[in-house]
């Protein structure tokens, strides 16, 4: 390599983390200046994932980290996530439960473009960081728990799973019925121990 070349590159690599203005330097060609600049680019928002990554191992071990990466590369087709389904079903393996609107939210917030690695950790990251759902579950129930009896009817609570939220089919809300019920009633404990299961 000639010295040249070599003193062009090196300053190529100095523009990484020290930017400046090619015309600064004399005697770069049009062409030449914009494959520098090009490639400048290039570099940058490498070191800018590369640094994204860094942050989310602070966050995540190497091997979950690792665990990650596989389930993503298991669903994953050219190497991204290109349907909401596909994150939902992704992150549902992992452990997470997000719902079919957050997985809709999470595409809103790019820009329904397809999903890379480096945001996929991101959106793990805010799945962590998301309340239980068992827990949830258990502030809700106690919320409709009005005399404090620590069951439901069952027909109030088929009436929540067919209209509120992700809602249930008929014959999904029959059978978690045959599973919890008593007497008519849903107790809370019953239908808790059947979910966490």
């Amino acid at each position: 390599m000639s010295s040249f070349v070599f003193f062009r590159v090196f300053l190529l690599f100095r523009a990484v983390k020290h930017p400046f203005r090619f015309t600064e330097i004399p005697s770069f060609s049009p062409v030449f200046s914009i494959y520098l600049l090009t490639c400048w680019t290039v570099l940058k928002e490498q070191r800018n994932r590369i640094e994204e990554l860094g942050e989310m191992t602070e966050f995540f071990s190497q091997k979950q980290i690792d665990e990650i990466r596989e389930c993503f590369n298991f669903y994953a087709t050219g190497g991204v996530l290109k349907t909401s389904s596909q994150l939902r079903c992704a992150l549902r393996s992992l452990g997470y439960s997000p719902t079919a609107a957050k997985t809709q939210e999470y595409y809103k917030k790019q820009n329904k473009k397809p999903i890379e690695f480096a945001n996929f950790l991101d959106i793990c990251k805010d799945e962590q960081n998301s309340p239980d759902p068992l827990t949830e579950i258990i502030k809700a129930l106690s919320g409709l728990d009005r005399n404090k009896t620590r069951a439901m009817p069952s027909r109030e609570l088929a009436a929540i799973l067919s209209q509120v939220g992700e809602r249930m089919s008929p014959e999904e809300i029959k059978y978690l019925l045959s599973k919890v019920e008593v007497n008519g009633m849903v107790p809370h404990q019953a239908l808790i121990e059947y979910i966490s299961r």
